[in-house]
C-alpha cells in the first residue's frame, strides 16, 4: 500500500514528524519527494546527513529518529514496490505528485498548529497526534514527557531558539535526549551568536554551566561563537563544539596561543592572513572536496574521546574545510590537541583539552547520531562536566 502524506509546514524542523511517527507504525519505509526550502531564509533547511552520503530536508531527523532507514528518494517504480510492501512517500503538496495514475493510495496530510499536529485522512479524521516537549522533539499523545529527578543546570547553546526550532532541530534534541538518560533538568538558555562579542561575553556567559556551540551553514554566527569559545575556555566553563562549533574553538584557542586575531576560518574569513580551516582539496575545476555521509575515524589511544566512544567510531559528516594542520602545534601548547582523525590521517575529526574541565569538540555531527534512550557519548560527557561546575 502507498500512502500519501502531505506536509505543507514552512517550517524545515518540522517537516516529516508526524509520518516518520505514522511510518513506524506500520513498519513501513518513509520516502521524500520534491522537498524545497527557502536557504536564504533557513540556511539550515537541508543541513540532514544520511548514511549514504545525502544531504535532505533537515527535518527528515524525525525518520532516523524513530529508527527508519534513510531510504533512496522516489523511483519510478514505486508503485510496483507499494504492491509488496507499505511505503509512505512524503510531499510538500499533492500537485507534486500524479495520484490520478495510481491505484491502492491513500492519501493524507499534516495539520499544524503551534506545538502539536495532526495527520489527518479525508472522510477518516484523526489518524494520528502528536506534541513537541520543551527539546523539541516530536512525540505521539500517548507517550509520557520525560522528568527529570537530578541536578539543575544552565547551558547556554549559542544559537537562535527559533533556529533550533524551526529548521535543524538535531542539536536541541540530542541535548534532550542527554538530559533524559541523566536525569538532568536543564534551563536551556538560547543566545544568538550574532550577539555576542568581547565586550559582552561575560555577562551573557559567566553564569552559565555548559556552553554549546551548534554546527550550520550561516558564516554570521563564527564570530560570536569564536567569543563565546575564547570565554568558556578563559573562565574554565565546559564547552562542546559540533562541526562548526568545533572549527570556532580551533579558532579561538589558536588565536589566544599566536596572539594573534588575524587567525580565521576561510569559509567565513576568505582573507584571514593565517588559515585555521582551509579547504580539504581543491580540484582543476576549482571545487572543494566535500567530505559527506558515515566516516569511520581513528581515535588517539587513551584521550577522552576514544574513552567515551571506544575503539571503533564513525561519525557523520558534512564539511569541505579542515583544521590547518601547521596549528596543531601551536594549539598542543595551550593543552589543545586532536583526538580523532579520519581515515587517512590527514583531516582534524575532533579536540580537546585534558586541563581544562570540559573542552571538546567533533568536525562531524554527533548530535545526528543521538536517539531516545541512546544519547550520543559526547553530550552525556558534556552535561557531566557542565552538573559538576553547578555543584562546585
Amino acid at each position: 500500500m502507498l500512502y500519501l502524506i502531505e506536509d505543507a509546514t514552512p517550517e524545515p524542523a518540522q517537516f516529516g514528524a508526524l509520518p516518520a511517527l505514522f511510518a513506524r507504525t506500520l513498519n513501513a519505509e518513509l520516502r521524500c519527494a520534491g522537498v524545497h526550502f527557502d536557504e536564504q531564509r533557513f540556511p539550515d533547511a537541508h543541513q540532514h546527513v544520511t548514511a549514504d552520503g545525502r544531504l535532505v530536508a533537515s527535518g527528515l531527523i524525525w525518520r532516523t529518529r524513530t529508527g527508519l532507514p534513510d531510504s533512496a528518494e522516489p523511483c519510478h517504480e514505486i508503485f510496483a514496490l507499494a504492491r509488496t510492501r507499505h511505503i509512505v512517500l512524503l510531499v510538500q503538496s499533492f500537485d507534486a505528485f500524479p495520484t490520478q495514475c495510481a491505484e491502492d493510495v491513500e492519501m493524507l496530510r499534516v495539520v499544524h498548529e503551534a506545538d502539536s499536529a495532526q495527520l489527518v485522512e479525508d472522510g477518516s479524521g484523526v489518524v494520528l497526534q502528536a506534541h513537541r516537549d520543551r527539546y523539541g522533539r516530536w512525540r505521539s499523545t500517548e507517550q509520557a514527557a520525560s522528568r527529570a529527578s537530578g541536578p539543575s543546570m544552565t547551558i547556554a547553546l549559542i544559537g537562535r531558539e527559533c533556529d533550533q526550532h524551526q529548521q535543524y532541530p538535531a542539536t536541541l534534541a540530542a541535548l534532550g535526549d542527554a538530559a533524559d538518560a541523566l536525569g538532568f533538568d536543564l534551563d536551556v538558555r538560547f543566545i544568538a551568536a550574532q550577539d555576542i562579542d568581547c565586550d559582552n561575553a561575560e555577562t551573557l556567559l559567566a553564569d552559565a554551566h555548559g556552553i554549546l556551540l551548534p554546527g550550520g551553514a550561516d558564516m554570521a554566527r563564527v564570530a560570536g561563537q569564536i567569543e563565546a569559545a575564547r570565554f568558556g575556555w578563559l573562565a574554565s566553563i565546559p564547552v562542546l563544539g559540533l562541526s562548526l562549533g568545533m572549527q570556532s574553538m580551533a579558532t579561538a584557542i589558536a588565536r589566544l596561543a599566536l596572539k594573534s586575531d588575524e587567525i580565521g576560518m576561510k569559509e567565513a574569513q576568505p582573507d584571514a592572513r593565517v588559515a585555521s580551516f582551509e579547504p580539504i582539496h581543491v580540484g582543476e575545476d576549482g571545487v572543494l572536496l566535500h567530505r559527506l555521509g558515515l566516516r569511520p575515524i581513528s581515535l588517539v589511544p587513551g584521550s577522552r574521546i576514544a574513552a567515551m566512544l571506544g575503539t571503533q567510531a564513525s561519525i557523520l559528516c558534512n564539511h569541505r574545510y579542515r583544521l590547518n594542520p601547521a596549528l596543531e602545534a601551536p594549539l598542543a601548547t595551550l593543552g589543545v590537541t586532536v583526538s580523532a582523525h579520519d581515515e587517512s590521517g590527514s583531516i582534524a575529526d575532533a579536540i580537546e583539552a585534558d586541563k581544562h574541565p570540559f573542552f571538546a569538540g567533533m568536525q562531524g555531527h554527533p548530535e545526528l547520531s543521538s536517539r531516545d534512550g541512546a544519547p550520543h557519548p559526547l553530550l552525556i560527557a558534556f552535561l557531566e562536566a557542565a552538573a559538576r561546575r553547578s555543584q562546585a
